[in-house]
């Protein structure tokens, strides 16, 4: 039960001190980022929305099967 965060593309690793502590704080509450939880098999799809600007906030994947 380890969690690792290796980073993604907009977020670099380099900035996660700075949010972590944000977060310590209770300044930044990443749930309001995301909008919404969807599964490995619409990861295609999301891309394709991201490419064509038709996303707001994270979309996070939560399922995996």
């Amino acid at each position: 039960m380890e969690l690792e965060i290796v980073g993604s593309l907009g977020n670099p690793r380099s900035a996660y001190d700075g949010l972590l502590a944000l977060i310590a704080r209770g300044k930044l509450n990443p749930k309001s980022l995301v909008s919404r939880k969807v599964a490995l098999d619409d990861a295609s799809a999301i891309l394709d929305d991201m490419t064509n600007y038709n996303t707001f906030g994270f979309n996070v994947i939560t399922q995996f099967r």
